[in-house]
């Protein structure tokens, strides 16, 4: 996320300068997708273990991007750790028994037209009042070494348990109803409402005989 953020602002500053020199300078912001729930960490209920170490890969259309990787990792832990979810264990301190929550985040965007404007980040732009999208799908899991096997949740989707959301960003047009803000913000926002309907599904799942995460398949038809 830093380093998207790094690349887009230096792609924001370029459009912006264009748009002034030209005469007209709409509004550029980002927003999670609005198709997608809403959630927040501190509604979110307390079935974390006591303590927990976080994993995180990040892919960019297919290829690891590390320092994305490390950047939501600490975005994740800080924000566990700040709503008093759980006690986040440094990477350095985790252990064989130490409970793990891993994501795997895919990050897809279309990166002929990012080419076309002129970026290499996920944020692509077009013309005034275009909405563009990047594109996430998020596998999660939650493993604890110290339970019974059989009690582990379960993930039945045909996709691992995938969440999907996305954020979009526009340039000019209303900003009603839709917590506008910069790149980096629409992404954590994004990410944190992801990894709380994680935490919800896992409450329910666990008040369950045979636990089962049902996570439905929200793709187009192709």
């Amino acid at each position: 996320m830093r380093h998207l953020a790094r690349r887009t602002a230096t792609g924001l500053c370029s459009i912006g300068m264009l748009l002034i020199a030209t005469g007209c300078a709409p509004r550029i912001y980002s927003f999670p997708a609005p198709e997608f729930e809403r959630a927040r960490l501190f509604q979110a209920p307390d079935v974390l273990p006591p303590i927990l170490g976080v994993r995180v890969e990040y892919r960019v259309n297919g290829r690891p991007v590390p320092e994305e990787a490390a950047a939501s990792r600490d975005f994740i832990a800080n924000l566990l750790g700040r709503n008093q979810l759980t006690q986040i264990v440094p990477p350095a301190a985790v252990s064989a028994v130490t409970p793990i929550l891993k994501l795997s985040i895919d990050h897809t965007f279309d990166e002929g037209k990012a080419r076309s404007a002129g970026f290499q980040s996920g944020m692509t732009f077009g013309a005034a009042d275009r909405d563009i999208r990047d594109d996430f799908s998020v596998r999660i899991s939650l493993s604890d070494p110290r339970k019974n096997r059989r009690r582990d949740v379960l993930y039945d989707t045909g996709q691992n348990g995938v969440y999907r959301h996305a954020v979009v960003t526009r340039i000019g047009g209303s900003t009603a109803g839709l917590l506008p803000s910069d790149y980096p913000g629409a992404y954590q926002r994004m990410l944190e409402s992801v990894v709380a309907g994680f935490l919800k599904d896992l409450h329910l799942a666990g008040q369950e005989s045979n636990p089962i995460i049902f996570v439905p398949d929200t793709r187009e038809d192709p």
